[in-house]
C-alpha cells in the first residue's frame, strides 16, 4: 500500500485551522457565554484562533478586555455584531486575522508596521526596538554605538587630545598618562551616548509621555513639520498605523456603515462591551463606557489620536444637557462633552485602554475638580493611560452570584505539568508535555480543537505565576526584583482570582 508524501498529508491543526475559514461553520451558535481577555503586548494577536474556535458553538453575550485584550475583546464584539447582522462569514474574517498580521512588506510584518512614532520620538523608538532586537549584551552595545556614532565620537575628542597631546610632548608619567587618556576617552563617549539618549527621553512629555500616539506618520510629518507642504501622492501608498487600521476594521466587521463603531450599536444586539482604562489624575481605573458622565474633550487635543470621522462623531454628538455652551471656558478653549456611553466609539475606549506606558502617549481629557469652592472650579486637564495598571485582566467584570452561562477567561501563560508516572486520567497530552518541557505556551486545550466548548479539565488548566528570581546577576538580579514588586503591585487582585 502506498504512504502518502509529506508534500500530500494535511496536518490535524492545518484542516482544523481551515475549517475555522468557513463562515458555515459560525451560522448555529447555540450557547451564550461571556469572555474576558488579559492584556499583554502579544495577546491580542494569539487571541482570535480561541475566540473563532468558541464561536462555533456559543454567542458571545459579554466581552471584557484591558489593554491589548481590549483590541481584541473590541475586535469580537464587532464580529459578533456582524454575525448577529446576517454576516457569518465575519467569523471567517478574524480567522484570518493572525495571518494578515504576519504579512511581510520590506521586511517588516503588518504588526509592526502599525507602530508608528511621531516625527520627533522617531529616533527614540527606532533605539528601543533595536536594542529589544538584540538578545546579547554585546549586540546591544553594537546598537547603542551605531545608533549614537557621531556622539560617541564627539565623547572620544578629550581623552583622544591628551593622548596626543603626550604623544608630542612625553612626560615621564607618558605611559600613565596614555593610559589615562583611554581611560577619559572610553568615560566621555559613554556620557556623550547618555546624554543623547535622555536628551531624546525629554522629548517624550511634549509628546505626551509616549512615542507613538496613534495614527500615520506621514500625515503628522506633514502636519507639524512643513504644514504648507502638499500631500506627495507617495504618502497614499504608506501603510496606515494601528488606531486607523483598527478602527476601519471595527467598522467593517460590524457592518456600520459609515460611521464608527458605538456601544449602542452592541447594545442593541444585546451585546455588552466592557473596556478598563487607568485615569493617572484620579489615580484609580475607569470602566467604559459607564465612567462618561463627567468627562470632556477637546478636538485638536484628540487629532492625533484618533481618525478625522471619529473626531467629528463626538463633536456631532456631544452628551446632553452638558451646559458646554453656557460656560464661558468651554467656548474659549472649545471644550466638548463626550458623548454619552451609547454614543461613545469603541475606538476611543480602545485606544484610553491601550495606552502601553512610553510606548503610546497617554491621553488627555478634561474634567471638574471637585475640591474647590463652586465659584472657582473650571475643567482641568485629566490623563489616562493604559488599563493594565490597575486590572490588567479584570475577571470580575460578569461576576454574579448564580451564573446561568459560562465565562472563558484567556490568559497566556503556561500549563500544569503532569508527572509521566501519572495515572492516565491526568496525565498531559504528548503536545502539553512538550509545551511544558519548552517552556512554552499551551495555550489552547487539545480537547476544545477536538469537542467544540467542552472546557478543559481542572488539573489542566493554567499553572500559577512564577516570578524567578537569581541573585547571582548583577544589575539584572536588581532589575527583576524591582519589576517583580512592580508585578505583585499591580496584577495581585487578578492573579489571586486566577487560582
Amino acid at each position: 500500500m502506498n504512504q502518502p508524501s509529506p508534500a500530500q498529508t494535511t496536518s490535524p491543526d492545518q484542516v482544523w485551522f481551515d475549517e475555522l475559514q468557513k463562515p458555515d461553520s459560525y451560522q448555529s451558535p447555540t450557547k451564550p457565554c461571556d469572555v474576558v481577555m488579559k492584556g499583554g503586548v502579544t495577546s491580542g494577536v494569539t487571541y482570535p484562533l480561541a475566540l473563532c474556535e468558541l464561536a462555533r458553538e456559543y454567542r458571545f453575550k459579554r466581552i471584557g478586555g484591558t489593554s491589548a485584550g481590549a483590541i481584541a475583546a473590541a475586535i469580537l464584539a464587532a464580529t459578533e455584531l456582524g454575525r448577529q447582522k446576517g454576516n457569518p462569514g465575519a467569523f471567517a474574517e478574524l480567522a484570518k486575522l493572525p495571518e494578515e498580521l504576519k504579512k511581510t512588506e520590506n521586511g517588516k510584518t503588518l504588526l509592526a508596521r502599525l507602530f508608528q512614532p511621531q516625527p520627533q520620538t522617531k529616533a527614540l523608538f527606532d533605539f528601543g526596538m533595536a536594542i529589544l532586537g538584540a538578545t546579547q549584551v554585546w549586540q546591544k552595545i553594537l546598537v547603542t554605538l551605531t545608533c549614537f556614532w557621531w556622539q560617541g565620537l564627539l565623547g572620544l575628542i578629550p581623552g583622544l587630545a591628551l593622548i596626543y597631546v603626550e604623544t608630542r610632548a612625553p612626560t615621564p608619567y607618558q605611559y600613565l598618562m596614555i593610559g589615562f587618556g583611554i581611560l577619559i576617552a572610553l568615560l566621555g563617549a559613554v556620557i556623550a551616548i547618555a546624554v543623547a539618549v535622555w536628551c531624546l527621553i525629554l522629548r517624550l512629555p511634549k509628546n505626551n509621555y509616549g512615542l507613538c500616539k496613534g495614527l500615520e506618520t506621514h500625515k503628522l510629518e506633514q502636519q507639524e513639520l512643513n504644514p504648507k507642504k502638499p500631500k506627495s501622492p507617495k504618502a497614499k501608498e504608506q501603510q496606515v498605523a494601528l488606531i486607523t487600521w483598527l478602527s476601519k476594521k471595527l467598522d467593517a466587521l460590524a457592518m456600520t456603515e459609515g460611521k464608527p463603531l458605538t456601544f449602542k450599536d452592541l447594545s442593541e444586539e444585546k451585546i455588552d462591551l466592557r473596556l478598563i482604562t487607568t485615569s493617572l489624575t484620579h489615580g484609580r481605573p475607569y470602566e467604559f463606557p459607564t465612567s462618561t458622565q463627567y468627562l470632556y474633550f477637546r478636538k485638536s487635543d484628540l487629532k492625533d489620536y484618533l481618525p478625522e470621522y471619529v473626531l467629528d462623531w463626538m463633536v456631532e454628538n456631544p452628551r446632553p444637557n452638558s451646559k458646554t455652551v453656557e460656560n464661558k471656558f468651554f467656548r474659549e478653549k472649545e471644550i466638548l462633552a463626550l458623548p454619552l456611553d451609547e454614543n461613545l466609539p469603541v475606538i476611543l475606549a480602545v485606544r484610553m485602554s491601550l495606552s502601553f506606558p512610553v510606548l503610546f502617549s497617554a491621553v488627555p481629557l478634561w474634567g471638574w475638580k471637585l475640591n474647590k469652592k463652586p465659584e472657582e472650579r473650571k475643567p482641568e486637564q485629566m490623563w489616562f493611560t493604559d488599563g493594565g495598571i490597575t486590572s490588567n485582566f479584570p475577571i470580575h467584570l460578569f461576576d454574579q452570584a448564580i451564573p446561568d452561562h459560562p465565562t472563558f477567561a484567556f490568559n497566556l501563560t503556561g500549563a500544569i505539568a503532569k508527572p509521566i508516572d501519572a495515572p492516565d486520567d491526568t496525565k498531559l497530552s504528548a503536545e502539553a508535555q512538550h509545551a511544558n518541557v519548552n517552556n512554552e505556551d499551551y495555550w489552547l486545550n487539545k480537547d476544545i480543537k477536538t469537542n467544540p466548548g467542552k472546557p478543559p479539565k481542572l488539573d489542566e488548566g493554567s499553572a500559577e505565576n512564577w516570578f524567578a528570581l537569581n541573585p547571582n546577576k548583577g544589575i539584572y538580579s536588581v532589575i527583576g526584583y524591582l519589576g517583580s514588586i512592580l508585578e505583585v503591585s499591580r496584577n495581585w487582585q487578578d492573579n489571586t482570582l486566577l487560582r
